[in-house]
């Protein structure tokens, strides 16, 4: 380890880390790459499934994203979901579910209502659910009972969208930008190592 140098060395192996071991392997000039990780396996910590959500932010339902926002952040989003495609990983790791942003009584209703007018040129997709909509959607968000007698009597609204996808196994999908990462270019440099503790950095002419 000591006497191999590199001219990217990328400390941390979470999806971050793998993401840019990727990148560079794939697509840069650099031909000595090299990701250390202080644990014995990638995505340990955040990028691990229980550690958070797992979940694609486009910015289409997200609420708080303005629409510039969105506007890049569908693209940074859409890389995800492109990576999984090319290497046959939808419904291994990243999957279709149905999503929505839900707006109840008159104020948040208009809010919905509106945002749609102003997302559904960033994203075709999205559709606009009625109460009446909901009743065969998600008939619990609509009635009071079980018994499914008793109408909720807010006005009811949602935007959102069926068959897109919007959840990843970020833990799952960093081992896999990893393996891309190693199989891109057999004429590079491409090193991962455990349980390796960054401590000091020191650069070498035109490498560390």
């Amino acid at each position: 380890m000591n006497e191999k140098h590199y001219e990217v060395v990328i400390v941390g192996g979470g999806i971050s880390g793998a993401a840019l071991f990727y990148e560079l392997a794939k697509y840069s000039t650099a031909k000595n790459i090299c990701m250390l990780e202080k644990y014995e396996a990638l995505a340990t910590l955040n990028s691990k499934g229980t550690s958070n959500s797992q979940t694609i932010h486009v910015g289409d339902i997200e609420t708080n994203y303005t629409l510039d926002k969105a506007k890049i952040t569908k693209r940074t989003a859409k890389m995800i979901e492109k990576f999984c495609l090319q290497y046959g990983l939808e419904d291994k790791i990243m999957f279709k579910h149905q999503k929505m942003a839900l707006g109840v009584g008159e104020e948040e209703v208009q809010f919905i209502k509106d945002r749609y007018e102003s997302f559904k040129e960033l994203f075709p997709y999205l559709e606009l659910y009625s109460k009446e909509d909901l009743k065969e959607l998600e008939p619990k968000l609509v009635w009071a009972d079980k018994e499914q007698t008793i109408e909720r009597p807010e006005p009811i609204v949602a935007m959102g969208a069926k068959g897109e996808y919007t959840t990843v196994d970020f833990g799952a999908m960093t081992e896999e930008l990893a393996k891309a990462g190693q199989a891109a270019d057999e004429s590079k440099t491409t090193d991962i190592f455990y349980n390796s503790e960054v401590e000091e950095i020191e650069e070498i002419g035109d490498k560390y």
